[in-house]
């Protein structure tokens, strides 16, 4: 929000320079960010009158015109289409430099010398675009005086940076109260005396209806006839420019002007393209489109609210108006709009189609809905004065639900108790009164009815009212004191105990932590070659997204992490190897098994995961591509070890996607599925455009935590000696090692302690399809010496069964 500093004062007359003004504006809670000064270097710029245009002798284009600068008559060259006797221009004399930098120097033209240079609007640095034709000033502008001045250049400008609840700030009128309310300078209030001297309105508008009243609280619309459509006055055009808006011609420009002086948004209507002469403010239909003014085509849908004819929407209501109905050069009758629209409505239409206007910035935040027509006949007189318009006799003025005065308590205890102050309620009532609160004696001598005015949509209740009450007396008065607080001291659960000693096992193991946004683009269910109806795809779809690129919550942390890989990857990183540990998003199915809110909208289930992967385009090293999968499966067996796991950690080679088929483990405790862990499927890492052979794991986190223990179990030290022998089996590539190892623990029942497998050979020597296993068995009693007898015993038994069950061939290692 920008603000000129002599616009300002037209409505608040204070003394103080703009600096004083701008700190006590932020310390009131008006956070200036910046101050501009508008003079772009026109100090050396002045006013001329052009005394006479001759044709130049040699070049049609050109004209020699002769231009009085308030001492004498000089003679300057100008191609300008819109040259006149008797205008009065900006003249840059000889010797000045202009924004750009160009040096007005004395030139011959063919024979013809120029002595200065007759500029235009963008020539001086007060406009990017290339302008039609020279500045033309005000015809009672005194020829010699500075240019400065006259445009209004020697001011200062104020830019805001408003939080939402500052809405009514959104206006120079609202910043104008401001002021008023910190210095104690009366507010002078715009009046506006409306001259009605055309027909009656009902005679030539048909008919205006509110088909959405819940999306429309109030419709209020004028009408003007005869209007003629050109520039608008220079001084309105130097004030838009100020402010940020392009000035386009009077009637546009005019209810720009209005729509920052008092914070309402306007639009106009060339009438005559109105189908019908009706006017409907309904919710846009299904499949209907519209042509904004900005010539794109949008796509409407039912929850959008239109302002439509007889036929089609001519406008996207509190956003932008139609191409259709645009006031262009031959208009002649104007309709008139100023309403009061749902703010959320607004706020998710001009989100979802991506468009962001003066008027939607209002909306979004709240419009005094008792403003309409104040700031309807404000305009409609200035198109009367600057527009030749007629004014047509009444207004339409559709009020749905009149605006109830909205009363709140307080009592100075409770401000005293908040701010830490001893205000009693004469100064409460004085600051109240200050920002145009009215107020009533309360039930007892220490309270106060305090009635909400129409602009402050903002105050909600007495903590809302308190806060003005600081920001009146002053955010810097108010003494420091400490907060009285009963001392407890802090204790971490056992869960926060879990999170973080995981994060300690996964940085530890030489993991990064990363943490990713909780929402997804659904494209990446494609990229990773899921299944029409595999589960992760049923996702929640936010209404309100951020981006297309964030449209649903996650269901799994895969395509966050392979998202972030592909980050690093496009910069060069040679080694990947981070974790998330964060929560998933998944549907509540089941009635019950999520909580739902008073709309009665099931809630996701949140369920916490871990996630990991490593990725690198090195052979060797900690992280080398070689042994990821076996990397990471070791971090998940130390997450088992170190968490004391009561059940049975294990690893089963199965098919899941987007993992390499011959290279997926699922990960069970105790027979349930708690995660899975493999290598990328190849053309997955190529759609993410990874290294080769990325790895990565996501388990589940409640089952960890559910069967896992902060300190082990210690058990005494074996009192008898235990016996090792070695196994290798010549077995068939079909039988996994987790096949052997089961057998070898079924066969060697109490006293084989331990299995360990150590060694796997592929070679000459082994035959097609088979490959060499070796393992490291353990054996022990808890209440004898073991003989090598019993071991023998045991061993043969062991052998005999992988040869019947598994047709392996057996030795001694």
């Amino acid at each position: 929000m920008k603000v000129p500093y002599s616009w300002l004062k037209e409505y608040v007359d204070v003394d103080y320079y703009p600096e004083e003004l701008a700190e006590k504006l932020t310390l009131q809670g008006l956070e200036v960010e910046a101050m501009e000064k508008l003079d772009p270097g026109l100090n050396d710029v002045i006013v001329g009158e052009i005394k006479s245009i001759e044709n130049h002798p040699e070049a049609d284009k050109l004209k020699v015109c002769r231009v009085f600068d308030g001492e004498q008559v000089l003679s300057t060259i100008s191609g300008a289409p819109n040259l006149k006797t008797g205008a009065k221009v900006a003249y840059a004399p000889l010797g000045t430099v202009l924004p750009d930098g160009t040096k007005i120097r004395e030139v011959e033209l063919r024979g013809v010398v120029s002595k200065g240079m007759i500029c235009s609007i963008d020539e001086l640095g007060l406009q990017k675009e290339r302008a039609d034709g020279i500045l033309i000033l005000d015809e009672n502008t005194v020829p010699g005086r500075s240019l400065v001045p006259v445009l209004g250049l020697d001011d200062t400008v104020f830019v805001f940076d408003l939080t939402p609840n500052y809405a009514h700030a959104l206006s120079i009128i609202g910043v104008a109260r401001e002021v008023s309310a910190l210095s104690g300078v009366s507010l002078k209030t715009p009046s506006v005396d409306i001259d009605e001297k055309g027909k009656d309105i009902n005679s030539l508008v048909s008919s205006v209806e509110i088909k959405a009243q819940e999306f429309c609280q109030r419709y209020s619309g004028r009408l003007i006839t005869g209007v003629t459509v050109q520039p608008s006055p220079l001084w309105m055009q130097q004030r838009l420019r100020a402010v940020g808006i392009r000035p386009i011609n009077n009637i546009v420009d005019i209810t720009n002007y209005i729509l920052i002086l008092f914070g309402q948004p306007l639009h106009a209507f060339d009438f005559d393209k109105i189908s019908g002469g009706r006017i409907e403010v309904r919710r846009a239909g299904e499949g209907e489109s519209l042509v904004t003014l900005d010539g794109e085509k949008r796509r409407l849908n039912t929850d959008m609210l239109v302002i439509a004819d007889s036929k089609n929407p001519i406008g996207l209501a509190g956003v932008m108006g139609g191409l259709e109905t645009e006031v262009t050069e031959s208009t002649e009758r104007i309709f008139l709009e100023s309403a009061n629209f749902n703010m959320v409505n607004i706020r998710r239409t001009a989100k979802a189609l991506g468009i962001s206007s003066e008027a939607s910035h209002r909306f979004e935040r709240g419009v005094d809905i008792t403003g309409t027509v104040r700031a309807l006949d404000a305009s409609c007189e200035l198109m009367r004065n600057h527009a030749g318009g007629i004014i047509s006799e009444g207004l339409v003025d559709i009020y749905t639900q009149p605006l109830k005065p909205r009363k709140i308590s307080i009592c100075s205890e409770s401000v005293n108790d908040l701010l830490g102050s001893d205000l009693d309620l004469d100064d409460i009532s004085r600051i109240l009164f200050g920002f145009e609160f009215n107020l009533s004696p309360g039930k007892t001598d220490k309270e106060l009815i305090v009635t909400i005015p129409a602009f402050r949509n903002d105050i909600e209740q007495e903590a809302d009212i308190i806060e003005e009450i600081a920001r009146g007396f002053g955010y810097d008065k108010i003494k420091v004191t400490l907060p009285d607080t009963i001392s407890v001291s802090g204790e971490v659960s056992d869960d926060e105990q879990y999170r973080r000693k995981l994060r300690d096992i996964l940085t530890g193991a030489g993991l990064n932590e990363i943490i990713s946004y909780s929402f997804i683009n659904p494209d990446n269910f494609d990229r990773l070659n899921l299944e029409s109806d595999d589960s992760r795809r049923n996702a929640m779809v936010l209404k309100n997204p951020l981006s297309s690129e964030m449209e649903i919550m996650r269901t799994s942390l895969i395509p966050c992490l392979l998202e972030a890989a592909a980050f690093n990857v496009r910069r060069d990183i040679d080694e990947l190897a981070f974790f998330e540990l964060s929560r998933v998003f998944l549907p509540a199915e089941k009635e019950g098994s999520a909580k739902k809110n008073k709309k009665s909208l099931n809630r996701p289930d949140e369920e916490l995961r871990i996630g990991a992967l490593i990725n690198s385009n090195k052979e060797e090293g900690c992280f080398g591509t070689a042994d990821a999968f076996y990397r990471l499966k070791g971090i998940v067996e130390e997450i088992g070890n170190r968490l004391h796991l009561s059940g049975k950690l294990t690893f089963s080679a199965e098919e899941r996607k987007p993992f390499h088929p011959q290279r997926t483990a699922v990960i069970y405790i105790d027979g349930e599925e708690v995660g899975v862990l493999g290598e990328l499927h190849p053309e997955v890492q190529k759609e993410y455009q990874l290294k080769d052979r990325a790895a990565l794991f996501e388990l589940k986190y409640a089952p960890f935590y559910n069967k896992g223990q902060l300190l082990a179990n210690y058990s005494s030290l074996p009192r008898f000696p235990a016996v090792k022998r070695d196994i290798a089996a010549l077995v068939p590539t079909k039988h996994s090692s987790k096949e052997i190892v089961n057998i070898m623990k079924e066969a060697g029942g109490e006293i084989l302690e331990k299995v360990d497998f150590f060694d796997l050979y592929e070679g000459e020597q082994i035959p097609e399809d088979h490959r060499s296993l070796a393992y490291s068995l353990i054996y022990r009693a808890h209440d004898r010496t073991l003989t090598d007898d019993e071991v023998d015993k045991v061993q043969e038994k062991i052998i005999t069964r992988l040869n019947k069950e598994l047709n392996a061939r057996v030795r001694d290692a």
